[in-house]
């Protein structure tokens, strides 16, 4: 600390931020708690799927994946925006890592050595990504058409969290300067938080589907219920009747 500086001054200042970011905090859900709440409550579902992939080798980036989105929408109801829009996009980069290395072992070994760097483009790639339709196909054929739609939503949601994190000023200007409620802001990272966790669902189904559904216990069908129930591979699914044990 410089000579002369107060002390005390590093505590203050911390207590006076945090003083701050609880005032952000009650007026985001005074003003936002459906969204809000809605938001935590696809998030608590999500954790079906993880516990059902937790022991598979793409499962920590999956548990990973779900902790950033967790984070970001502390970070959003808090005024942290553009920390919100750049955990809501690794939440996407996660998901779509896990799903990429998934049918991709040689990759996954050399990224976690850090001999490969994971691509989003490739992630997503037309002829071969993993909403695309070979690998869809590959892995669960009936939801080959519902996919293609969540390509173009999840870049998106993608390249709108981006603007923030490179500093685009049409973004960036949104953004408050100082630590305050912005209810645009917040409505706007909802819309995107939204998209995206549907986006992943999605993803999931696509990769998983197929193969794991319809689980025992119905938990991980219950997860679809509210955003992408309407998809007739997913009703496919929800109106499978469930295996003996699951009864």
């Amino acid at each position: 600390m410089a000579q002369g500086s107060p002390v005390g001054t590093i505590d203050d200042i911390f207590v006076k931020i945090q003083e701050n970011q609880k005032g952000v905090i009650d007026e985001a859900l005074r003003e936002q708690r459906g969204s809000v709440g809605r938001l935590l409550s696809l998030d608590h579902a999500m954790k079906a799927w993880e516990d059902l992939l937790t022991n598979e080798p793409e499962g920590t980036l999956i548990i990973n994946g779900r902790r950033e989105f967790g984070r970001a929408i502390y970070l959003a109801c808090g005024g942290h925006y553009g920390a919100a829009f750049a955990g809501l996009r690794l939440y996407l980069e996660l998901s779509f890592a896990a799903i990429f290395f998934s049918a991709n072992e040689l990759k996954r070994r050399k990224w976690l050595a850090d001999s490969y760097d994971f691509s989003w483009s490739a992630a997503l790639n037309e002829a071969d990504g993993v909403l695309s339709s070979d690998f869809v196909g590959a892995f669960n054929q009936s939801a080959v058409v519902d996919a293609q739609s969540y390509k173009a939503k999840a870049a998106a949601v993608y390249r709108d969290c981006s603007q923030f994190i490179h500093g685009k000023e049409s973004s960036t200007s949104t953004i408050p300067s100082q630590l305050v409620y912005s209810q645009n802001t917040l409505e706007q990272w909802c819309k995107l938080a939204s998209d995206a966790i549907e986006c992943v669902q999605v993803l999931f189904f696509s990769r998983y589907g197929q193969e794991l559904l319809p689980s025992d216990s119905g938990s991980v069908e219950n997860t679809m219920l509210e955003t992408i129930a309407h998809l007739p591979s997913v009703r496919k699914i929800l109106e499978t009747p469930r295996t003996e044990n699951g009864q």
